[in-house]
């Protein structure tokens, strides 16, 4: 973030009272998370933005995909690979590794990224 002139902020979802996660979310110019609730939130972003989500490859996963298009955000997904339980894993690896979804995370937070729904 700080390379791109960014701030970066760790959110946590109970410990804001919306007035407060309202404002979080309409100054962000992107969230970078995992595959959850809190990413409703990105009903509060300005358009554009850019939503960074790590999540699975399956169509059951795909509701913030769907939402970050309806709202004209850009949307980028870093997928996680999973043992045989899928989704219910306890542990997860990043599809390229570490590497990779820091470098696309990097490159979609400078100004003139080309990556623009994009799955990494």
């Amino acid at each position: 973030a700080e390379a791109a002139g960014l701030e970066f902020i760790v959110f946590s979802g109970g410990k804001k009272r919306l007035p407060e996660q309202v404002e979080l979310f309409q100054r962000a110019v992107a969230v970078v998370g995992v595959h959850g609730g809190a990413f409703t939130n990105m009903l509060f972003m300005k358009l554009g933005a850019t939503v960074i989500e790590l999540g699975f490859a399956t169509p059951l996963a795909g509701h913030y995909r769907h939402l970050a298009a309806a709202l004209d955000l850009r949307h980028i997904s870093i997928w996680l690979l999973a043992d045989q339980r899928g989704m219910g894993a306890n542990e997860v690896e990043i599809e390229g590794g570490w590497k990779k979804a820091a470098d696309a995370v990097h490159a979609a937070l400078v100004a003139n990224s080309t990556i623009a729904n994009d799955e990494l």
